[in-house]
């Protein structure tokens, strides 16, 4: 616990330090007001509650129009040879230490599958680096479509003008990226769940009405009197509160993670997860300095 808080505490002192023609990460002492204008496009904070059990909230405020940044699924590679693997699960730092990574949390549920050669994995039921995969719903990058939408599993995913949605894409071919979590949280405004439990480390997504604001979310859970974790209708509630006009349940529980890197470097892990070490995944969803494009 001493060691989450110092490094909350350095996040805190070394965003400050960063010159303004740097600072696209603002660590922040408490939630920013509706009306607050952040000193940065990606704004970070951290939320302690004891009520109505002890809980540990991390959250990011993105703005989606500005031009520096933008959303990024950040997918491992499909292992080499023949299978149905798509992707294979790889630690959160390394997935998210690309060049231009300013942070990251984890998206999309997995199934973990045999080697590629029939072998039967030895990686266990929560996988280790390397495990050949099956994503869970619509995962697409810059370079490729590493799993097709699907039945059952809501998106989120970015248009041509970088603009965030949740939900079923129209045309998928138009999105610059995508990942997918299970069911929607908030639609058009209107909270989607209000079950109570269970209780489960959480990660969600949520956009604003036009889809220039992006929240990412991450609660801590499993850790009796440090936060154990929150309810769907909780969840739900809070993307509301924090002002998602559409949210999304992401995949929870060991793999729930956020990454950040405050200092413009290396993104560090933020909360605590209930898994030690953090449960490799093989999507994440990442926020990175704006590539360049011909239309721009």
């Amino acid at each position: 616990m001493r060691r989450f808080a110092g490094l909350f505490l350095a996040l805190l002192l070394s965003s400050a330090s960063l010159p303004a023609s740097e600072k696209l990460v603002a660590v922040l002492e408490a939630r920013p007001s509706a009306e607050a204008v952040c000193p940065a496009p990606v704004a970070f904070w951290q939320e302690v509650r004891k009520e109505p059990r002890p809980l540990h909230i991390y959250c990011l405020k993105a703005d989606l129009s500005e031009r520096d940044i933008e959303a990024a699924a950040l997918i491992t590679p499909a292992p080499g040879g023949p299978g149905p693997a798509e992707a294979t699960l790889e630690k959160p730092a390394i997935l998210a230490s690309r060049q231009g990574v300013l942070a990251a949390v984890n998206s999309n549920a997995f199934a973990i599958l045999p080697a590629a050669d029939g072998v039967k994995s030895r990686s266990g039921p929560r996988g280790n680096p390397g495990a050949p995969v099956d994503i869970c719903g619509w995962a697409k990058d810059g370079s490729r479509e590493a799993s097709p939408a699907q039945s059952g599993y809501a998106s989120f995913w970015t248009d041509a003008g970088g603009r965030g949605h949740i939900g079923a894409a129209a045309a998928p071919g138009e999105a610059r990226m995508a990942v997918s979590g299970f069911k929607e949280l908030v639609r058009d405004g209107k909270s989607l769940s209000a079950d109570l439990k269970p209780v489960h480390p959480r990660t969600a997504v949520g956009v604003d009405a036009e889809g220039k604001t992006l929240w990412l979310v991450v609660v801590d859970g499993r850790q009796a009197g440090y936060s154990e974790g929150m309810s769907l209708g909780e969840l739900a509630a809070l993307m509301k509160d924090l002002g998602c006009w559409n949210a999304l349940n992401l995949d929870g529980g060991g793999s729930s993670s956020m990454l950040l890197a405050a200092q413009g470097e290396k993104a560090e892990l933020v909360n605590r997860p209930s898994d030690s070490p953090p449960r490799p995944v093989p999507v994440m969803l990442g926020l990175q300095r704006r590539a360049k494009r011909n239309e721009e």
